[in-house]
């Protein structure tokens, strides 16, 4: 069957579409303009998916149509000439923005679907790496051929196809963002590319002149966002009335006969130039002036024609063999309109279109295909003439540039003229219109302007070499050795490399050695850097590097008969802790307090490390850990406290397990021992003997873990118990530039100093750190997101637009995990979480556990463990489940099994067979996801994999698959870097925080906004709101390193001027 297809458009949801987008308008419109098969588009938006389940009906094999009662509405409108029938295929458009060999990537991509399993199948997936319900085309911070291997995992049926290649910000081969090679974008799996879209500012012929693209079949399509633009590009097809069949011509070019296409000029983004500066430029004025616009002196903007021409290795006008036809064609309402004078829009244009398809039929085939001498002959001569000099491509060009469509006419000015409603020509045209040529093709090279300075030579950090104060650290022939590490110093460098001299010399043997890291990433992190070091991977040899309680679990497990014995061990999940409380307390006969189990958990948590609190109530802190611990001890579980608790207590207790322990310990180092609460430090002395080798790392400027009893003056008083302790100081800051370095020193000289303080900055003084204080909440979120989006260098076509000319966007975009936004407290994040979401930037909030949420990860943990039988009694989450369910699930899962593979068909079957799809919704959501991809790359089975997770804390959640801008508080950011970082709710009383009722530790409020401010290693933001006043350390700041950060105009009323800063 002979169709037009139309396969890639848009709807309602997407940005900057038309609300007139509705399947009933797609239906009427195909018709007008003679389309077969039309994109359903959007198909991953679930309310649009929803409508699209809800109108339309399967016909053919994967096609649809729409119902009856729906297409009924429109008919009326549809010329009797006209009347077609439709089809519809389930389509979508998905954006990927990632860092890949060190550029920013931006690829847009067409997915077609051959049916409705497979559309849920891939949403489902993508709601788990990122935010579909903000726009139709979603933004995802996912690799292209992660993408590609998804969807082909949904069906191998699936189409991928690159879309719109050309484009400059959003484009597999675009000037801004794009590779040099298809393969270098999908890598392996760019074998299943088949075909790529050639987008509106290009046509086949410039494709043809790429050797590269010769394998590849050539598809156009509209991208309509309005339903009248539909068929403004269209394939040409032959082929059998079902998804298989359009595959076929996809994937062989069987039925592909051809395209209709635009007049590559008309694009928006066909030349080079400036839209801001009215600029347009060919390609050979681009390459005198070295990619600068002459008016401002900014890089331009590269062309669609420009780029063609870097990767062309063929001369304009070759035709490879295979080749398929194509006609460029004009929208019939822009040739009446400049027949007759009038806006295409305009009422007379629009009666006479429509006429026009009443008596001639649909708009494409008249436009390709009626014989002009039937429009003579109804006297229609001049726009039979307009055709004819539209077919032969005899036209006037001004070509689009920068975002600017480009303007095709046929005639010259005054030319044509429309006569009392009779359409004529009042003259003889003698004129020759110029017709549109190809440009030369010189060679050239891309022109690239970093905003992000690079790394001074001097950088030493990023070679095998050491400063010369790290290597005194690494040397230090000394038994015991406190080192006093500043942020970006290289602390863990020179740590993991003082150990691996001393295993390469024979000074120490791995299986004496033990590790502490403050969290289980930065174990994963020293591990791997040491097996990078010596060859060999140390862990296989006995090597010990771990967090303090997870060390402590190995001692539980060791000596679990001399402890509690029986039943056991194993690490308590939310589910066992809060049975065992609920226990307890009717133990106790306090169950009125069962409400308040999350604060009644904390405080037996606080009891067991020893941080009493004052207890008015009459519930006993000591009475319910005992009873607690009992209900604890018959499931043969502990908890997280347990961890340190019993180890330190059978060390104190029995000689005989202490000399055994202290045997295989004769090295010990500790990284970020200022963090260490009392409880831990009491179980590292335990550990410790005068011939142990010690090498402890910490910063007591950045000790901020007192709400867990951690102090900086435990560093001080380590040294004077310490007699023969070294102290080294690392002081060359790597990290961040000059000036956030200088003042965030300034910034903590208003601490007292326990050592001496010279942090010095090795790079550049950088950007001013930019302030901005707003009257709402509301202001400063939206003014975070908006700037995030410029530093992306615009999330879509639609950001690009709306940027104005004085916030342009960066001229060397960031990628998503590049930039973080960080506050004092959890509350401030959600009102930050939905402007992005507004602006269509992926993002994920950093959460704890939560212990109080029926349907969170903790639940969810609980539950799974339950499952593998090492809780006594089954209790699924909530009730949820039905038993036969359950049981049915609880097959599914083998102790022994990958966990990737089994959490991935387990968390399908809920989320796709009943009513689970909450496990995804609400604050969790984030968690959920992070725990289902951390599962993929698990080397162990699906047990451990659960333990795993249950002693994670919220500064060791795992980096989400895909790339986001992370969102968290201080205390998670911790031993985190990023280019950019924002830091909000600058306000007195929230940072510092003060709480009501009570008092602020004002010392250590410092130390966490010093912390705050060297995560950033390029730019700093600090922002807030003058509700509360302007916090104590912006005032704090020297006045010559902040600038106030300069603002576009926008709806909100403009940041307050800051006028706090300290003068040096």
């Amino acid at each position: 069957m002979r169709i037009l297809a139309d396969l890639h458009i848009h709807s309602p949801f997407s940005r900057a579409t038309s609300k007139e987008l509705s399947l009933e308008n797609l239906h009427l419109w195909a018709q007008k303009k003679g389309i077969g098969l039309v994109g359903t588009g959007d198909l991953t938006h679930p309310a649009w998916f929803r409508e699209i389940l809800e109108k339309l009906e399967p016909a053919e094999e994967g096609f649809w149509r729409l119902k009856a009662e729906f297409a009924a509405l429109v008919e009326s409108q549809v010329p009797e000439a006209c009347k077609a029938q439709v089809r519809f295929v389930l389509q979508g458009e998905i954006s990927t923005i990632y860092k890949k060999d060190g550029r920013t990537r931006k690829v847009h991509h067409l997915v077609l679907l051959p049916d409705r399993r497979s559309a849920e199948k891939l949403v489902f997936r993508l709601e788990r790496i990122g935010n579909l319900r903000s726009d139709g085309r979603p933004i995802l911070g996912l690799d292209s051929r992660d993408l590609l291997e998804l969807v082909l995992n949904c069906s191998e049926q699936s189409i991928l196809i690159p879309a719109h290649i050309w484009t400059p910000w959003f484009s597999v081969f675009g000037s801004k963002s794009g590779f040099q090679e298809l393969e270098e974008c999908y890598g392996e799996l760019t074998k299943y590319i088949t075909a790529l879209e050639t987008g509106l500012s290009s046509d086949p012929a410039m494709n043809w002149r790429c050797s590269r693209l010769d394998s590849y079949f050539l598809v156009s399509n509209s991208d309509a966002h309005s339903p009248s633009r539909l068929g403004r590009e269209a394939n040409r097809l032959d082929i059998p009335t079902c998804f298989s069949g359009l595959r076929r011509a996809l994937s062989t070019g069987e039925g592909l006969l051809g395209t209709i296409e635009f007049f590559p000029e008309e694009g928006k983004y066909h030349l080079d130039g400036h839209r801001s500066c009215g600029v347009r430029l060919e390609v050979s004025e681009t390459l005198a002036r070295g990619g600068l616009c002459p008016s401002c002196g900014k890089p331009v903007t590269v062309g669609v024609l420009h780029r063609v021409e870097e990767l062309a290795d063929r001369e304009a006008g070759f035709i490879p063999q295979g080749a398929r036809p194509f006609q460029r064609l004009l929208p019939l309402e822009e040739v009446l309109g400049e027949l007759m004078g009038s806006g295409p829009s305009s009422r007379k244009v629009q009666n006479l279109y429509q006429r026009l398809l009443a008596r001639w039929g649909p708009e494409i085939p008249l436009l390709s295909e009626l014989p002009l001498e039937v429009l003579r002959e109804a006297s229609m001569a001049p726009l039979a003439e307009a055709l004819d000099r539209m077919r032969k491509g005899e036209v006037f060009l001004e070509a689009g540039f920068d975002g600017q469509y480009g303007v095709v006419r046929l005639f010259e000015p005054g030319e044509a003229a429309c006569l009392g409603g009779q359409m004529s020509l009042t003259r003889d045209w003698d004129s020759t219109p110029r017709k549109g040529k190809a440009h030369p093709t010189p060679q050239v090279k891309e022109v690239v302007l970093p905003w992000i300075p690079p790394e001074p030579e001097s950088n030493k950090l990023d070679s095998e070499e050491l400063d010369p104060d790290q290597l005194k650290v690494v040397l230090s022939p000394t038994r015991a050795l406190l080192v006093i590490a500043g942020p970006g110093t290289g602390k863990t460098r020179a740590l993991t490399y003082r150990l691996a001299f001393l295993l390469k010399t024979g000074k120490a043997k791995p299986q004496e050695v033990l590790a502490v890291t403050f969290t289980q990433r930065a174990a994963s992190e020293m591990a791997e850097r040491l097996s990078r070091l010596l060859g060999q991977n140390p862990i296989e040899a006995g090597l010990r590097v771990q967090t303090l309680h997870a060390y402590g679990l190995s001692l539980v497990r060791d000596y679990w008969e001399r402890i509690r014995g029986g039943l056991g061990p194993i690490v308590a999940d939310e589910v066992t802790r809060l049975d065992a409380l609920k226990k307890a307390l009717e133990t106790v006969d306090a169950r009125e307090h069962l409400k308040s189990y999350a604060s009644l958990l904390e405080k037996i948590s606080r009891y067991k490390q020893g941080l009493m609190d004052k207890e008015p109530d009459r519930l006993s802190s000591q009475e319910l850990a005992r009873a607690y611990d009992q209900e604890l001890s018959r499931q043969g579980a502990v908890d997280y406290d347990d961890l340190l608790v019993l180890p330190t207590q059978l060390l104190a207790k029995d000689a005989e397990v202490k000399e055994q322990v202290r045997s295989r310990i004769r090295c010990l180092f500790v990284d970020e021992f200022q963090d260490m609460n009392p409880k831990q430090l009491e179980f590292l002395r335990e550990l410790i003997t005068p011939q142990t080798q010690l090498t402890l790392i910490g910063d007591p400027d950045q000790s901020i873990y007192g709400f867990r009893g951690a102090r900086p003056e435990q560093l001080l008083g380590l040294k004077n118990q310490v007699p023969d302790m070294e102290v080294l100081l690392l002081e060359a800051n790597y990290r961040s530039t000059g000036n956030i370095v200088e003042a965030a020193s300034e910034l903590i000289s208003h601490n007292p100093a326990l050592f001496p303080r010279s942090m010095r900055p090795v790079r550049g003084p950088g950007p001013m750190i930019q302030v901005c204080l707003f009257d709402s909440a509301q202001a400063e979120a939206f003014f975070v997101a908006r700037e995030i989006d410029r530093l992306l260098g615009g999330t879509s076509h639609w950001a690009m637009r709306k940027q104005s000319p004085t916030t342009q966007p960066a001229e060397s975009p960031l990628g998503f995990g590049d930039v973080a936004v960080l506050c004092r407290l959890h509350s401030l994040l959600p009102r930050l979480e939905e402007a992005l979401a507004r602006e269509g930037i992926p993002c994920e909030r950093a959460t704890a556990i939560q212990q109080d949420s029926p349907m969170g990860l903790g639940r969810l943990l609980g539950t799974l463990r339950q499952m593998l039988g090492n809780i006594k009694e089954i209790s699924l989450a909530q009730g949820e489940l039905e038993d036969e369910s359950s049981f049915a699930l609880a097959g599914m899962i083998d102790s022994k099994g990958k966990a990737g593979q089994i959490l991935e068909a387990l968390l399908e079957r809920l989320s796709l067979d009943a009513k689970q799809d909450r496990l995804f919704m609400g604050p969790e959501e984030s968690q959920l996801r992070r725990f289902l991809d951390s599962a993929k790359t698990w080397p162990g089975n699906f047990l451990e994999f659960l333990e795993h997770w249950i002693l994670l804390t919220e500064e060791d959640q795992p980096q989400p698959s895909g790339e986001k801008v992370p969102l968290m508080t201080v205390h998670a950011a911790k031993g985190l870097e990023f280019q950019v970082v924002f830091v909000m709710g600058c306000d007195e009383g929230v940072f510092p925080l003060r709480h009501e009722g009570a008092g602020c530790s004002l010392e250590e409020e410092r130390r966490l906004f010093y912390v705050a401010m060297t995560r950033a290693k390029e730019l700093l933001y600090l922002s807030g709101t003058k509700a509360s006043g302007i916090s104590t350390f912006l005032a704090e700041l020297p006045r010559d390193k902040v600038s106030r950060m300069a603002q576009s105009p926008s709806p909100l009323r403009a940041p307050l001027q800051l006028s706090l800063f300290r003068k040096k």
